[in-house]
């Protein structure tokens, strides 16, 4: 009865990765892909901000503007349950992943750093899917 309430801590982790920090991480990064193509505008890095945006609206605007009811809502709860939440993050990130594929790309850590950020939601959603 004693870990009835007392979770393992890869899925507190993972709970506070994929809602906390990930779509952030992802939202700065496509900032910077942005600030780094300033001369020609980066679509894809442009659509991976507005996808990113759209889910942290999703996870913390409506319950912050007290939309709780209606068909807005629903999608927004539907969206970020789908598949434990992980969906809604892969979308955000595709595009981010898809514009560092061009051989043009200038400032490469941003590839780095979101693979690293992908690796470890992909790590730690097949070790609490696993337990």
């Amino acid at each position: 009865m004693e870990t009835l309430f007392k979770p393992d801590p890869e899925l507190v982790f993972l709970i506070f990765y994929k809602k906390y920090l990930y779509l952030e991480a992802i939202c700065a990064l496509s900032i910077l892909r942005l600030y780094a193509h300033r001369a020609r505008l980066d679509v894809l890095a442009l659509l991976s901000l507005l996808l990113s945006f759209m889910g942290l609206i999703f996870l913390f605007g409506l319950s912050f503007l007290g939309i709780y009811d209606g068909p807005l809502a629903e999608f927004a709860r539907s969206l970020s349950r789908w598949q434990n939440g992980v969906g809604m993050l892969i979308v955000a990130s595709l595009p981010l992943f898809l514009s560092s594929l061009r051989s043009y790309t200038r400032w490469a850590w941003i590839d780095f750093f979101h693979g690293i950020l992908a690796g470890v939601l992909a790590v730690l959603y097949w070790i609490t899917t696993t337990l």
